[in-house]
């Protein structure tokens, strides 16, 4: 039980190393002149395109309450299929804060 323990500590240490790196690497390469000038499309219609962060918060709640439901309705028949959406609540999750925060600041 302690070997087993001891690896998955050592795994989860390894992981946790793996995303300081590439989060380190990724902090190199900062978005410049270069990103700014580039064309982008719009991101998403509410947010973006009509210019609407309130309106997008409402969106993107309603969006993670669809996944929340879907991750309960899937837990009685596949705890896999629940568990592999747990990181795009996670995702959702923080990109909501991310809304919520845009929108308080600029309205």
């Amino acid at each position: 039980m302690t070997v087993f323990l001891g690896r998955q500590i050592l795994g989860l240490a390894g992981w946790m190393l793996v995303c300081v790196a590439s989060a380190a690497l990724g902090g190199l390469f900062m978005p410049g002149e270069w990103y700014a000038s580039l064309k982008k499309p719009a991101w998403t219609p509410v947010f973006f395109g009509l210019k609407q962060p309130g309106w997008a918060f409402a969106e993107i709640v309603l969006l993670g309450l669809a996944i929340a439901a879907t991750i309960a309705a899937f837990r009685p028949v596949s705890r896999v299929a629940a568990g592999l959406l747990a990181p795009y609540l996670a995702w959702v999750s923080f990109a909501a804060v991310l809304n919520f925060t845009l929108w308080r600041l600029n309205s």
